[in-house]
């Protein structure tokens, strides 16, 4: 399918008619259905699969998300409940919703999905890992819109009904790249631990940073307290114009004495634990930072039109609240035979671009005024 254009909606052939408004459930007063509990997930057939006689059948919009399994169980709940918070709060469609748990595993994963087309389903939003939606992407299944919740790996073909929508560090820490590359400002310090996804931000800002036609002076690794000190000693020698900070809100905090507070310094969300100005992140005043506008905009008109979550959740998962704010709103849109080709969201500004939904986050700084 060929990337829509900018400015309108593109239009998408659902596999399932459109049904009138007094034909489906209204979303906004019941919850979100569960589908029945599989007898045997294990050795589910995931080619042969008559839907149980009590399933409900008809159109609706599938969500198929890792509820209850031990890893990803919290992350798909909060996304679940961003989801109905905003089916509650803005009903976009009248179509229901309905919940299937799958553990992401092939078989179950295929299975979940098969059985939520022969019941009906109009949309399908999962799954959530980024195998799981390479699985379902060679599976030769996906015949109506889907909207997976995570960036597909490189080399992964996303079929033509398939969507991808994520939250992801790396393309944070691109933005970041370009918002703080001036032309004036070409050399930079990289500072970050050694983790995963550390070194999968700090490289994304690397190579954003050399492409602009910046230098990275040096990629400097903190690890035990000794480490500090030889960082104030790197930034001595080697005297960059900026840092950029690949680092967790604790190890940020701890760093930016032995970096000096006059020193320019960025961030992705990471940083941001969602309390802007409290006392604790006092030693990060004027670091600046990308994360969106739910947890940095609390005047924000649109962030005002839904709830907060009624659990007390970290920063990460009130971010995956609201991406699932945000992938409501675009499932509801393909439900109306719609792709939306951009779009301001609680998340950020998005925009589709070769079915992909990317997100552009906010730039501010802990102790701005206009973060709430």
């Amino acid at each position: 399918m060929p990337s829509a254009k900018p400015t309108a909606a593109t239009k998408t052939a659902p596999a399932k008619p459109a049904t009138k408004a007094s034909d489906t459930a209204v979303v906004q007063v019941t919850p979100l259905e569960t589908a029945p509990p599989l007898a045997s997930v294990a050795k589910a057939d995931t080619q042969a699969s008559s839907p149980p006689a009590q399933a409900t059948r008809g159109p609706m919009i599938a969500l198929i998300l890792p509820i209850g399994t031990k890893a990803l169980g919290m992350p798909a709940e909060a996304i679940k409940e961003g989801f109905n918070a905003a089916v509650t709060a803005r009903p976009e469609t009248d179509l229901p919703i309905r919940v299937y748990p799958t553990n992401e595993q092939t078989d179950d994963l295929l299975f979940n999905y098969k059985q939520a087309l022969d019941e009906g389903a109009s949309v399908v939003v999962g799954p959530l890992t980024k195998p799981a939606i390479t699985t379902l992407a060679n599976s030769g299944l996906v015949s109506v819109p889907t909207l997976v919740l995570n960036t597909p790996d490189a080399g992964t073909v996303l079929p033509g009904q398939m969507f991808a929508f994520g939250l992801s560090a790396e393309a944070e820490a691109r933005q970041v790249a370009r918002g703080a590359y001036g032309g004036t400002q070409t050399r930079a310090l990289v500072i970050s631990i050694d983790t995963p996804l550390n070194r999968r931000i700090a490289l994304a800002f690397s190579e954003e940073w050399r492409q602009l036609g910046g230098n990275i002076e040096a990629d400097f690794q903190l690890g035990s307290q000794a480490t500090f000190s030889r960082l104030r000693d790197t930034i001595e020698r080697i005297r960059p114009e900026l840092v950029f900070l690949a680092l967790d809100p604790r190890r940020a905090r701890q760093a930016r004495p032995y970096i000096g507070y006059g020193m320019p310094a960025y961030a992705t969300s990471q940083v941001h634990n969602g309390m802007m100005n409290a006392p604790v992140n006092r030693d990060l005043l004027g670091v600046q930072f990308v994360d969106m506008p739910w947890l940095t905009d609390k005047g924000n008109e649109l962030v005002g039109l839904y709830p907060v979550s009624t659990q007390k959740l970290t920063a990460d998962l009130d971010r995956l609240y609201a991406m699932g704010i945000d992938a409501y709103r675009i499932a509801a849109k393909m439900a109306k035979g719609e792709v939306p080709a951009s779009f301001e969201g609680v998340t950020g500004h998005i925009e589709l671009k070769r079915q992909q939904f990317l997100r552009t986050a906010t730039m501010t700084s802990f102790g701005s005024d206009s973060v709430q």
